[in-house]
């Protein structure tokens, strides 16, 4: 399964998420977290496609032998999106969250092949200037990332619709759950242009001394 819509449903077993950013399942340390975030995407060339189309979120578990279940899980700010049941995130996995329907062009566009995994499509949009995200357990549960990003001073100028997207330094050290994903000197722009979604960003090698 490497696309998943809304209406997509399936029998698992739900994993509670229970810290803020990186928890405790059944009695292992694992970790999820939003690793990139393209909320200021350029204008493009597809016809009909507003901006936002080219949004999206990356989440990342950061667990080398654990399986997430994200059954039930909720953004409630900044975007609204409830993962249906049958979606997961392996482990060292890397889930593309877009605001279109329209996977087939979102590939495209950014030349991801089904290795993958995209999910789709939440309601609403980034806004362009910044504002609070938060992922939840559910609707009224836990908080699991959350975090104000912004395009001012002290943020990464060329994820303020350049073409880049926002990365985050080190989505396996920073909990998101309190006030690090705030900060922006926890950001960098990502390396190339479209960012790197659905796979780490690798920064850029130091050149010549």
């Amino acid at each position: 399964m490497k696309d998943l819509l809304r209406s997509q449903s399936g029998k698992r077993v739900a994993i509670s998420l229970l810290m803020a950013a990186w928890m405790t399942l059944a009695g292992q340390a694992q970790s999820i977290g939003i690793a990139e975030l393209m909320f200021a995407p350029p204008a493009a060339s597809i016809t009909n496609w507003p901006t936002e189309s080219y949004e999206f979120i990356e989440l990342h578990n950061a667990s080398p032998s654990v399986t997430l279940d994200l059954a039930g899980v909720k953004f409630t700010q900044g975007i609204d999106y409830t993962f249906p049941l049958g979606a997961t995130l392996p482990p060292g996995g890397y889930l593309v969250l877009i605001g279109t329907a329209d996977i087939a062009a979102f590939r495209a566009y950014y030349g991801l092949d089904e290795s993958v995994t995209i999910v789709a499509a939440y309601s609403g949009a980034l806004d362009n200037a910044g504002e609070q995200v938060t992922l939840r357990t559910s609707a009224g549960g836990t908080d699991i990332v959350s975090f104000t990003y912004n395009d001012g001073r002290g943020w990464p100028q060329a994820a303020d619709g350049a073409g880049h997207s926002l990365v985050l330094l080190d989505p396996a050290l920073i909990p998101q759950g309190g006030s690090a994903g705030s900060y922006g000197g926890n950001w960098r722009a990502s390396t190339f242009v479209k960012g790197s979604p659905g796979r780490p960003d690798s920064p850029t090698p130091p050149g010549p001394v």
